[in-house]
């Protein structure tokens, strides 16, 4: 197992009683786990079948644009409404439904190719296979009305025409170029133009086989605004190698300069010229640029959709804010005619008027309503941008900022909301807040991600990414609320970015990990970001990530990560990699390329050499105001480095830009500057600033705890440890450890005893203080540790174990194998089976040999026979004195017929899978078991990809705090762990 795996399950709750078999059930170190509702008890079904119900759970069903579409393409063809849309998967494909009629099928993550084969069908059914006309050239570039109000106004007036003739081809061109540019300047951060996108995409479908002039500029241009980059770069191709689309759609930032410059007045060209700018331009640019266009002007509404592409710190609210009032503006009564003429103000706060926002929006659509024109398209149109906005805003206060009064003061302001997508974004905000406060209550987070389904996936995958980063490893709030977030998510490319990092971090499958990032990354490879460079490493594809290292037309990012990967399979020398760093900093002296460069010179001893490099970043880079984050961050990198070769003195003259930014990691470093200097007040002083303004900066309260035991102050010290005054109730502690070695290691004994007792009088939990003593022992006095350890007994029989446990490894370390086991069985004479289910969770088969002699497994000897058996898989062990002894043990069992020793001689390979695939006795707890079960035999006959999903079957009982869930979760977080595809760890047989 990897050390990051092992410092993961580090959190379990590793000595609880196997379920059904021990009578113990010891709550979680912390607190137990929730009591949760489950979806359907695993119990219901049948044991062979367990795999793919839980398989199900985590299925994405197709795009839902391109569900809408299907419903569009009925009513724009028959004039008539179309019946619900809906799909049902059937063994290996999805089945689409128009009503109960099948219009086609699709399989599991169907491509942008797949979806336009459905459309393309349904579409001859309904009109007809068309005389071919021959090939109609792509045209020529079409410029039009790019301002939404505009392109509303023309196609409101093809209402009438389009009910006449639903197939004249300039009437489908103008109606498609219409609701393409409308999809192109929604801005829908919240998912609320669903029906919009579906309308465009099933008129470009009918565009394209009347055969418009335009049909393959429309196309590319909605299938990139839809996000399928691939497929959008092929239709594309279509067109000329100027064609302002295609330079749009290959993201050739200098072409479409070039071309527009030679149209000044054309605005769809400076459209896609500032889009592009706000994808891959510098914002400063990108703001200059926009101000000084067409679009700069306070009555665009395109210009505030633009804006907000390219919203950051320095753009600050306003951006959100104002593109929510532009869209609260343009849907206010009083007619359409007038709202372009002269908008009126909106009175009150945006943010208070999201019923009355709602009630305008809806009447103004069914104003529009017509042939052509619907009004949920129209509806949904303004509704993107107007949560959009209000979404951008909000982000503002909780990410960008970090600022709790700031984000509460907006919730606030969310008054009395509406309904659905606004009370689901207060909700949100409230929520963030709470964390941003320092919270561990994260159950909040899970039941919103269960509950709310107005708000898109966006502030989902938000809530889903803090509950993986902040909850342990094996909390239940990390799956439970995963099947209603996969219930959201659909297979166009965004979802399949979400739905795999949840399928990572939250499920730890390797494999639907894998089977989502690649879907993503053909169909998106550039916004895949580092999916892209990850799905090469599972392969150790070595030529693909050298290929995506050296592509200057992807982000930076994403390149960093390529090299990252590379670095670990070996396969470039530091040469190479210095190289690509310089010049992705030399490009982007604000990107990821600087920290990774100047890493790589510093684990290599070349301190010099780092200063150097980043001396000359420093010069590239030039700070708009002394606040600029990015110029703070640099600085304080410069001082780390002027630090690590002892020069103090500097380092902290370097630092102080970075100060006066007061950003974390400057104040963070600035503290423990000071504290090396010997200048203890005033490093006090910099860590307790810095915890003051982030309250979850685990490092500033460390520093805080070091300053106070070098001042021997150990009653200030203790009471920042215990009290945990500042909310710092996450990861922080973990750090305390080596602070507590470090200050102590050099220190007389009595010190480090006197600072220890102070925590332990003032209820520090045994098992944090034996990672004190633990770390002490790794750095300084071994039997000084020794003794510290000895006098702790966690009253958690499953924590006073692990003490146990880490202790033997500590002494194993230092004194060999001999004498650390005769040391554990000096302090357990008498082991129970609740420390046998520890040992073998914590991988210590051989301790568990060692400990549990033959004839002495106690009172329950079909506990250890049963993690006997395991371990032997674990070890590989097929023929042995031990083995054999074992199953003459297992055979001469009174009651054969027992569920555990069938198991048991199950895993040896002397009974077939039905012994465990019976009847369950009861309890969910069963289903654990047997998934479990069958998936170590499985992982030990060497087919990983039949034992994965048993394991997640074990996951899915939501007793993460229980074996043998916490059996199947390490193994399952190795396999993920080492980022590799389940076939290559298949041949290495690791498990």
């Amino acid at each position: 197992m990897s050390d990051s795996v092992a410092a993961r399950t580090r959190t379990l709750s590793t000595a609880c009683l196997l379920v059904c078999l021990v009578a113990c059930s010891s709550p979680a170190p912390e607190a137990p786990p929730p009591k949760v509702a489950r979806q359907e008890s695993l119990l219901k079904v049948a044991a062979k079948d367990l795999p793919a119900v839980v398989r199900a759970r985590y299925r994405v069903q197709p795009d839902r644009r391109l569900l809408a579409a299907v419903g569009a393409l009925y009513q724009l063809s028959t004039g008539k409404p179309a019946a619900t849309v809906q799909v049902t998967f059937d063994r290996d494909h999805w089945i689409v439904l128009l009503g109960t009629e099948s219009v086609g099928t699709l399989p599991e993550l169907p491509s942008f190719d797949d979806a336009t084969r459905l459309l393309r069908g349904l579409d001859a059914s309904l009109n007809g296979r068309r005389e071919s006309t021959g090939e109609v050239a792509a045209g020529a570039w079409h410029s039009g009305e790019v301002e939404p109000e505009r392109i509303l106004s023309t196609l409101t007036s093809l209402n009438q025409a389009f009910g006449a003739n639903r197939h004249d081809r300039e009437l489908m061109r103008s109606a498609a170029d219409g609701f393409v540019w409308l999809g192109l300047v929604a801005d829908d951060s919240l998912d609320q133009a669903t029906v919009l996108y579906g309308r465009a995409w099933a008129l470009v479908t009918l565009e394209s086989s009347i055969g418009s002039v335009d049909s393959a500029a429309h196309e590319a241009l909605l299938t990139s605004v839809l996000g399928y980059e691939t497929a959008a770069l092929s239709i594309a191709a279509r067109l000329d190698t100027d064609h302002p689309v295609r330079l749009y759609v290959s993201r050739d930032k200098a072409g479409l300069e070039r071309v527009c410059s030679a149209h000044a007045d054309d605005g769809r060209c400076a459209f896609l010229r500032l889009a592009l700018l706000a994808d891959r331009g510098d914002a400063e640019v990108f703001r200059r640029e926009l101000h000084a266009s067409v679009f700069g002007r306070d009555s665009s509404l395109t210009g505030l959709a633009l804006a907000a592409l390219k919203a950051d710190f320095n753009g600050g609210p306003g951006v959100g804010h104002n593109l929510a009032k532009g869209a609260m503006q343009r849907t206010r009564p009083g007619g359409f005619l007038a709202r372009l003429r002269s908008l009126r103000p909106v009175r009150s706060a945006v943010e208070a008027q999201t019923k009355a926002f709602e009630r305008d929006v809806h009447d103004f659509a069914l104003g529009l309503q017509g042939e052509l024109v619907d009004s949920p398209s129209i509806e949904g149109f303004y509704r993107a941008l107007f949560y959009s906005g209000l979404y951008g805003e909000a982000y503002f206060y909780t990410d960008r900022l970090s600022a709790v009064p700031a984000t509460e003061q907006f919730s606030k302001a969310l008054a009395d909301p509406a309904a659905g997508t606004a009370t689901e974004l207060k909700r949100w905000c409230e929520l963030r807040a709470h964390v941003l406060s320092g919270s561990m209550d994260l159950a909040p987070l899970s039941d919103a991600i269960k509950t709310m389904e107005s708000v898109g996936v966006g502030p989902l995958e938000r809530m889903r990414y803090t509950v993986a980063s902040v909850s342990a490893s094996t909390d239940p709030l990390r799956r439970i609320s995963m099947p209603a977030l996969f219930r959201q998510l659909d297979s166009r490319p965004w979802h399949l970015m979400v739905a795999a990092r949840a399928a990572g971090r939250n499920l730890t499958s390797r494999p639907l990990f894998d089977q989502f990032a690649r879907a993503a990354v053909s169909a998106a490879p550039y916004d895949s970001g580092d999916l892209l460079p990850t799905v090469a490493v599972l392969t150790e594809d070595s030529a693909r990530l050298r290929t995506i290292a050296e592509d200057s037309s992807l982000r930076d990012n994403t390149r960093w990560w390529a090299l990252a990967w590379l670095k670990t399979l070996g396969g470039v020398d530091d040469a190479f990699l210095r190289e690509r760093y310089r010049a992705m900093a030399a490009a982007a002296p604000s990107g990821p390329a600087v920290d990774a460069l100047i890493d790589n010179l510093k684990q290599a001893g070349d301190l010099d050499g780092a200063l150097e490099a980043l001396a000359e970043i420093l010069r590239l880079e030039k700070p708009d105001h002394f606040l600029d984050l990015s110029w703070a961050h640099l600085v304080t990198r410069k001082a780390g480095l002027l630090a690590a070769q002892g020069h103090l003195d500097a380092a902290l003259e370097a630092l102080k830009p970075g100060l006066r930014a007061g950003t974390e990691e400057a104040l963070e470093t600035g503290a423990s500057l000071e504290l090396r200097r010997g200048h203890l007040d005033e490093g006090l002083k910099l860590a307790m600033e810095c915890a003051d303004r982030y309250p979850d900066a685990e490092d500033a309260s460390a520093l805080i705890v070091r300053a106070l035991w070098m001042k021997h102050d150990v009653a200030g010290a203790t009471k920042e440890v215990a009290g945990n005054k500042r909310g710092l109730v996450r990861d922080w502690t973990v750090l305390l450890p080596n602070t507590f070695a470090e200050v102590f290691e050099t220190s007389p004994e009595a010190a480090a005893r006197e600072a220890f007792e102070a925590l332990e009088r003032a209820g520090v939990a045994p098992h944090i203080l034996a990672d004190l003593a633990l770390a002490l022992g790794k750095k300084g006095d071994l039997e000084a540790a020794l003794r510290l350890l000895a006098r702790l007994h966690d009253p958690q029989p499953e924590w006073d174990s692990q003490i146990r446990i880490e202790t033997y490894d500590l002494l194993r370390e230092k004194k060999g194998e001999a004498k650390a086991l005769e040391w554990m069985r000096q302090v357990v004479p008498v082991p129970d089976n609740a420390l046998s289910l520890t040992l073998y969770q914590s991988r210590h088969y051989e301790l568990l040999w060692g400990l549990y002699p033959p004839g002495a497994e106690g009172p329950k000897p079909e506990v250890l026979r049963l993690l006997k058996a395991a371990s032997l898989l674990h070890l590989k062990e097929r023929s042995s004195a031990r083995r054999a002894q074992l199953l003459d043990e297992l055979e001469s069992v009174p009651e054969p017929k027992e569920f555990y020793v069938q198991a048991a001689l199950f895993l040896l390979g002397k009974r077939s899978e039905e012994v465990v695939l019976g009847p369950y006795p009861e309890g969910d707890a069963d289903a654990a078991t047997v998934g479990w079960l069958m998936g170590l035999k499985a992982a030990d006959d060497g087919h990983f990809q039949i034992a994965e999903p048993w394991f997640q079957v074990a996951l899915e009982s939501h007793l993460q705090m229980q074996p043998p869930h916490a059996w199947s979760f390490v193994i399952l977080a190795d396999w993920y762990s080492k980022t590799r595809s389940l076939e290559i760890l298949e041949g290495k047989g690791e498990f």
